[in-house]
Parts: C-alpha cells; sequence; structure tokens
C-alpha cells in the first residue's frame, strides 16, 4: 500500500460491553501495517436533511426533536468500558442535543476511569450549542468536520425550513477560536471530489468556488456562517498535524521534521500567497510516501 488506512470498528446500541474485548483483539491482529483499527465507531443520530438530527429543540416540519440512537446511560457504560480498555471512540452526531450527550459520555468515562490521553472525536457536528464547544477543550474532544459543507446550497435551504432561519445560520461552528484541535475530514463518497484542496479553500471562504459542482443549486456568493471562516494556516493544520494528532501519530507524521516519515507533495502554486478564492486550482504534481515516489503528474517537469 501506499496510503495509510486507519479505520473504526462500528459499535451499536444493541451491542454488549463484552465487544469492548472483541475490537481490542482485533485491533492487535491488524496492528504494525499501513491498515489498522484505530477506533470504535458510534452513530449517536442521523442527519438533518431526513430529520433524523437529534436537536435540542423541535424541527418546524414535523413533530419532536430527531431520533437519539443510543439511551443516554448505556452509551455512558459503553464509553467508561472502551476508555478503560484503552480504546478510542469516534462518533457521529449532526444535531446539538445529540453532541452534548456525546460529550456527557466522554466526560462520564473521564471521570470513572479517571484521565488518559484518549483523544476521542466527534465528526459532522453540524449544529452545536455555543457552550458546548469550549467543552470540546475542557473534555480533550478533537473535532473532525467536513468543510465541503460549509456552504449556501439545497441542503442549506432544507434546513431553513426544517428548523429556521437562526439555526440554519448557525451551522458549521469553526472551533479554532476555542482552543479546540480541529481534524478536517472529507466524508467520502458522500462528498466528491475528497479534494483537500477544494476543502482549504471552503473553510477560509465559507462559499462555494464558481463554476463547481461539488453541490445542488449553491449560491456562489453567499458565505454560509461568515463568523466562522477561518485561515489558510487553520485549513493546513487541520489537515496535516492535526490528523496525525488525531490518529496519535503527530511524532512521526503529519509535518516535514527531522526523524519523521518522509511523506509530502508538491503543488502546482503556494496556497499561503494566492487568492484563496483560486486554492481549488491547485494540482499535485509529485507525492512522495515514505521518501518513495509514488506518484508524478504529467504537467511537472522539474
Amino acid at each position: 500500500m501506499t496510503i495509510r488506512f486507519p479505520t473504526a470498528m462500528g459499535i451499536n446500541p444493541e451491542d454488549e460491553l463484552a465487544v469492548v474485548e472483541e475490537l481490542s483483539a482485533r485491533q492487535k491482529t491488524e496492528a504494525g501495517g499501513y491498515f489498522w483499527i484505530q477506533a470504535a465507531k458510534i452513530f449517536m443520530d442521523g442527519v438533518l436533511e431526513g430529520g433524523t438530527a437529534y436537536l435540542e429543540d423541535p424541527y418546524l416540519h414535523q413533530p419532536g426533536n430527531g431520533e437519539l440512537l443510543w439511551e443516554p446511560q448505556r452509551y455512558n457504560e459503553m464509553c467508561a468500558a472502551l476508555n478503560k480498555a484503552g480504546v478510542q471512540i469516534h462518533v457521529h452526531s449532526i444535531g446539538d442535543a445529540a453532541t452534548r450527550i456525546t460529550l456527557d459520555g466522554f466526560a462520564y468515562a473521564r471521570q470513572k476511569n479517571g484521565w488518559r490521553d484518549a483523544r476521542n472525536m466527534i465528526t459532522h457536528l453540524q449544529l452545536v450549542h455555543p457552550e458546548d464547544i469550549a467543552r470540546f477543550a475542557d473534555v480533550g474532544v478533537i473535532a473532525v468536520p467536513q468543510p465541503d459543507w460549509f456552504v449556501v446550497d439545497t441542503y442549506y435551504y432544507q434546513a431553513v425550513d426544517y428548523v429556521g432561519q437562526e439555526r440554519a445560520d448557525q451551522q458549521y461552528p469553526s472551533f479554532f477560536d476555542q482552543g479546540v484541535k480541529v481534524a478536517s475530514a472529507s466524508d467520502y463518497p458522500l462528498s466528491w471530489p475528497p479534494n483537500p484542496m477544494l476543502a482549504i479553500e471552503i473553510g477560509v471562504t465559507r462559499t462555494v468556488p464558481e463554476g463547481s459542482d461539488i453541490c445542488v443549486a449553491p449560491d456562489y456568493t453567499t458565505p454560509l456562517n461568515p463568523a466562522e471562516k477561518v485561515t489558510v494556516e487553520e485549513m493546513i493544520t487541520s489537515f496535516t498535524i492535526n490528523g496525525a494528532y488525531a490518529i496519535f501519530r503527530e511524532d512521526e507524521l503529519g509535518s516535514l521534521e527531522v526523524g519523521k516519515k518522509a511523506d509530502f507533495i508538491v503543488l502546482s502554486q503556494n496556497i499561503l500567497q494566492i487568492d484563496p478564492r483560486q486554492i481549488h486550482n491547485t494540482a499535485v504534481l509529485l507525492t512522495y510516501f515514505e521518501w518513495q515516489k509514488v506518484y508524478r503528474s504529467e504537467d511537472f517537469s522539474q
């Protein structure tokens, strides 16, 4: 393989705590290569467009607050068992109520087992209560957003219908200014193409690049939640060293330093110096993996 592939094993609400032993055994079996089981994957709720994200306040288009997939105390006990076994936890959470319950479980595990460097993760984070953002840093949780979604498109207008203008305009907070570790992701294969150059630009501009077809009915000029725009440097950090940190590999991956793996790419332009709205036009010319050339573009002449 010429790529590292950390993955996660699914844990379901009906699973008994004994599944933790099974996961730990599988981790040992897969350890030592470029593919390994990094974490336990838990789904706390559904998705906003399906009316199944679990919200603090009710939906406007249907009764209720959505679907919570885990009974909170059962989830707390599963978190504690995974934490005690030294297993990292990766939770899908879309709604603000789901994220609060997810954080509660991580805090419960710490209270029950004592502190350890768990680096648990919550991914998607479409709606988050402002008071809970600071809890990420307090509990040591890594935020794993997908910047490709930070745009005004069909899904945005659907969110306006489902949860109202105010909540729709607060989607996808950035987390950076609260001291939270942010490790950006692609949400592949739901987001296409899984291009970090495109995602970096969207994180900076909160708009769809002009002419891009990554979403349906895009608004190319109106940013989504513009107060949450971040810098190019922050976005690069979220895709490099913070990604390495999220898998406990920051001592060997994620930056170009003596003693680390020689993983790097050569880009067609310096994304720190150009207009951020042109970052999506950046191409990868050369890719090295552990100091071995694994890709060279036909456009790269040097």
